[in-house]
């Protein structure tokens, strides 16, 4: 893998309390992609305007790099989420809105989908909602799986690497996240 780009955005939080805090409450889920996707975040360096918005730059473990826009300027109601991923040999993929997506391998589109809907509310819940996740977790009951495929350790990186984006975008510093093995 080469890079990440995301765009992820909503409508205004408070940033209030710890329970109304936009990246914690709203960002958390594009932070938890971007390590299932990329592995370990290496290093992060981040500026905010006053908890609304955030601009990411980001190094993995891996070498890629990445970039992450956070946002709570824009709407609850119309999607507005961006995700492009590029890897070697012209094989990239872009998604729009969890609904729209187009996939390249070896410079040549092999997929492509774009539903006649505006937002993604007609779509079935696999494609924008969480349907997936619930299904592993009925499996995971139904074969007595100790947990779903979603480990806790996996959530506890997830935080840390939150944690390096509030700090950098506080310090204006690089960070550089440390994960406690388990």
């Amino acid at each position: 893998m080469l890079s990440i780009s995301i765009d992820y955005c909503s409508a205004r939080y408070d940033n209030t309390t710890p329970r109304n805090m936009f990246l914690l409450d709203f960002a958390i889920h594009v932070i938890d992609l971007t390590q299932f996707l990329f592995g370990d975040v290496e290093s992060v360096f981040a500026f905010t305007r006053d908890h609304h918005a955030y601009a990411v730059s980001l190094r993995f473990a891996s070498g890629a790099v990445g970039t992450v826009n956070l946002n709570d300027g824009r709407s609850f109601s119309i999607p507005t989420e961006e995700a492009e991923i590029t890897a070697n040999g012209g094989n990239f993929m872009t998604v729009h809105n969890s609904s729209i997506w187009r996939i390249t391998e070896n410079s040549k589109p092999v997929e492509w989908r774009e539903p006649p809907t505006f937002t993604s509310q007609g779509d079935s819940g696999r494609e924008t909602g969480h349907l997936t996740e619930l299904e592993d977790f009925v499996a995971a009951l139904k074969e007595k799986r100790s947990m779903t495929r979603s480990q806790i350790y996996e959530s506890y990186k997830s935080m840390v690497f939150h944690d390096a984006i509030r700090s950098s975008a506080e310090t204006g510093q690089i960070v550089n996240p440390v994960y406690e093995e388990m």
